[in-house]
């Protein structure tokens, strides 16, 4: 891998599920795909992008977000759905967010 991060990228990894979190740069962009190409030589396997979503946050241009996409080529935006049971976007309003999970224990509780 040439050159050194500018930005860190973070992450979470599930059984066979990951998620990636960085600043929204074209040299992250190449960065992160010279480490899937790392993965990819290392475990023999590769990245289903047409199963992949990406979320950008208010702040990245429509003009960014597009050249990311095409760069990666992921076409679908990640919008409000839940991964695992748990909301992927916590919005500023935490009780909105996790109502359906209190809702759901209740229902548990009662019956």
């Amino acid at each position: 891998m040439g050159g050194v991060w500018a930005d860190s990228v973070s992450h979470l990894l599930f059984v066979d599920d990951s998620l990636a979190f960085m600043k929204a740069s074209e040299s992250n962009c190449d960065h992160f795909l010279e480490v899937l190409e790392l993965y990819k030589k290392a475990a023999d396997q590769t990245v289903n992008f047409s199963k992949s979503s990406l979320f950008f946050s208010k702040n990245v241009t429509e003009e960014a977000q597009g050249s990311l996409k095409a760069k990666l080529g992921v076409t679908k935006l990640l919008g409000d759905i839940n991964y695992q049971g748990l909301p992927i976007i916590i919005r500023r309003k935490k009780q909105v967010s996790f109502e359906y999970l209190r809702d759901r224990v209740k229902n548990k509780v009662a019956n």
